[in-house]
């Protein structure tokens, strides 16, 4: 086995770990934030696939004898300090959910590339039962990623056509 090929896997798990409990704690946040309540069992049940995949990231860890803690990647901090902007932002509520559900999304992708990089890794290394493992939560992040999709469209498509009417109709509707 490459040594330095394994202590990059090891390395990165260590980042995604870290991203995973990062991204826990702002679901809790951005599912008491947002006002569409569709948009909130999304991060709800995303918030509870996520405590899954930290258990999993764990094991991996635990597993290949290390210490099993993580550290937020930089990434991810630019991320959040993105999302708490644009939370910050003086929008009508309907136009606050785009923006905070753009937000999640930009920290799905970049969860994805970390999943597909850390199961390319363990591939290469031979860690099956890791790369097992890892599969499963890409195809939750990938998931989550496609429900917060369709709720950014569903809203986008909603605002859109209320605006689209009459003057004085849309605030009926």
């Amino acid at each position: 086995m490459d040594q330095a090929l394994y202590n990059l896997f090891i390395q990165e798990a260590h980042l995604l770990l870290g991203a995973e409990h990062e991204q826990s704690a702002r679901l809790r946040e951005l599912s008491e934030f947002v006002k569409t309540e569709e948009l909130r069992m999304v991060f709800e049940q995303h918030a509870l696939e996520t405590e899954e995949q930290i258990t999993r990231l764990e094991d991996i860890l635990t597993t290949a004898g290390e210490h099993v803690e993580g550290e937020i990647p930089a990434a991810m901090d630019g991320l959040i300090d993105d999302a708490e902007l644009v939370s910050d932002q003086d929008l009508e509520i309907q136009a606050r959910d785009i923006a905070v559900a753009t937000a999640a999304r930009k920290m799905e992708h970049y969860e994805i590339g970390c999943y597909q990089s850390l199961i390319a890794l363990a591939d290469s290394l031979s860690l099956g039962e890791a790369a097992g493992s890892l599969r499963i939560s890409l195809k939750e992040e990938e998931q989550a990623d496609h429900r917060i999709a369709h709720e950014l469209r569903r809203l986008s498509l909603d605002m859109t056509s209320r605006e689209s009417q009459p003057a004085g109709l849309a605030e009926l509707l």
